[in-house]
């Protein structure tokens, strides 16, 4: 390099006329002068450009010790399934508070937003019609207002009580089942083989009409009660932080509203079947021999009273569904049935029929069929005259026995036997035991168990292994910034 710069020098000395500014130029020509150029440059931009790029180290470095910090948390709140339990618990308990807030009536919740029309609730249910009734003429009071909770509960059991009420004996009866029946009692019951024929059609158009109608009321409020949790866990999420709420843990949701589902799908089953046995009793023989003190209370469109129970429109403002003409003689008849209830585990009761051939004795037959003739009114009641207690009775006179006794179980099934259940049955648990049975579902786990619903399979070693590649990328970054710190202390 020197060489060529002495030669480049010699010629522009010698080569040109007059030669060269030597001072002007000499420090501008040369391979030497040009290398002190660049390095002179190359100085004073690393001088200017340090300070940025230290910065921008620095910046990086805690960009990396940031994500660092937050992969620790990350992986010790994993392991720390104790502080995972004390969350979730909270969490499961302020969604339960929010449910029985919402059973027992909040203003809070847009209705807008959450509540049903009587309409939308019954083509979102699993029971959109009232088996054999026309859904679309029972409309209860606010039929079309957009309810939730507790409020769509209660108007649910007044759509069901005016269902009820709606339901008619069958307009015909197959006459070779009548005589089946009727024939069957001709040499058993000497003197009562009518009424016993009418006993016998009530119970089954009874059990045919009103057991559809008791499973579609359990399916509509159980339909009610789960649309609870959904509005319940919006309200939770708006109260609690996000941190609290453990909103990106979904399997830790979809286990909660299984649980939920699953308490009142229980709920369901359990009034089902206690409304199924309430209607087992009142068909039962005991029901039928007490009928005979109650009053036949009539269909409710064909009584013009005010308190009818099939006209929405003299639905009381409350919301009750009144029937108040049908109580007392419904009282009679639950006070002496819940008197069997209650003895039924001493053994069998004096009108019970506990003979090895399963049938009363005589005296006693014959004394209800005395107490039937006495208490019953002419040409109505149980329909069997002093003429229909032959074999010969009429098929008009079994019919119109058996349709008396129809709107007596109907009437004890409508205002005792199933309002009072199905509040027992869904209210009553969702108060009582709702936050401890979804406790004990979600919480009675291993710690293995219960992590799984927060974090996958491997998902722990996947932290660990990422908070150990962030620790190297720290320390490399750290290192690299030290190094160029003493350079730029060179420059």
């Amino acid at each position: 390099m020197a060489e060529v710069d002495a030669a480049v020098f010699k010629h522009l000395r010698d080569g040109i006329k007059g030669g060269f500014d030597e001072e002007r130029f000499a420090s501008r020509i040369g391979f030497s002068n040009l290398k002190k150029f660049l390095e002179e440059e190359l100085s004073r931009r690393y001088r200017e450009a340090a300070p940025a790029t230290l910065a921008l180290l620095q910046e990086r470095c805690d960009a990396v010790s940031a994500e660092l910090m937050a992969a620790e948390i990350r992986l010790k709140a994993a392991e720390d399934v104790g502080a995972l339990r004390r969350v979730a618990m909270k969490y499961a308990d302020t969604v339960a508070r929010q449910v029985l807030l919402l059973l027992q009536g909040s203003a809070e919740p847009d209705p807008m937003q959450h509540g049903l029309t009587t309409d939308e609730e019954r083509a979102t249910s699993r029971a959109p019609q009232w088996p054999g009734l026309n859904s679309a003429a029972l409309q209860p009071v606010h039929h079309e207002s957009k309810l939730f909770g507790g409020a769509a509960f209660e108007r649910c059991l007044e759509e069901f009580h005016i269902a009820v009420n709606s339901t008619r004996f069958p307009a015909s009866m197959s006459s070779d089942r009548l005589r089946n029946i009727m024939y069957a009692y001709k040499g058993k019951h000497l003197t009562g083989g009518p009424t016993k024929a009418a006993e016998d059609v009530a119970r089954q158009a009874a059990k045919e009409a009103l057991g559809p109608l008791l499973d579609a009321a359990c399916i509509r409020l159980s339909f009610i009660l789960r649309r609870l949790y959904d509005i319940a866990a919006d309200r939770a999420a708006a109260t609690m932080g996000s941190k609290e709420n453990l909103h990106p843990y979904i399997a830790f949701h979809a286990a909660l509203r299984s649980s939920h589902q699953a308490f009142i799908n229980r709920l369901e089953e359990q009034a089902r079947g206690m409304l199924r046995t309430h209607l087992e009793a009142a068909t039962s023989q005991f029901a039928m021999n007490m009928y005979v003190h109650v009053s036949d209370p009539g269909d409710p469109e064909e009584s013009m009273q005010p308190a009818d129970c099939s006209d929405g429109d003299l639905v009381e403002d409350d919301g009750m569904v009144a029937c108040e003409q049908l109580d007392n003689s419904a009282e009679v008849l639950n006070d002496r049935l819940k008197a069997v209830h209650l003895a039924s585990a001493a053994g069998p009761g004096r009108f019970e029929d506990n003979t090895p051939s399963r049938r009363a004795t005589k005296s006693r037959r014959v004394a209800l069929q005395q107490n039937s003739e006495r208490l019953r009114p002419a040409g109505a009641g149980n329909g069997a005259s002093e003429g229909g207690n032959s074999v010969g009775s009429s098929y008009d006179d079994v019919i119109s026995a058996a349709e008396s006794l129809f709107r007596k179980i109907r009437c004890a099934v409508a205002t005792q036997y199933a309002p009072a259940t199905l509040k027992s049955t869904f209210l009553d648990p969702m108060t009582d035991r709702l936050a401890l049975e979804v406790s004990l579902d979600l919480f009675a786990r291993t710690d293995a168990d219960f992590g799984s619903m927060f974090s996958a399979a491997g998902a722990v070693a996947a932290l660990a292994a990422k908070r150990d590649m962030l620790a190297r990328r720290v320390e490399g970054l750290i290192k690299c910034k030290n190094e160029f710190q003493e350079l730029a202390k060179c420059l």
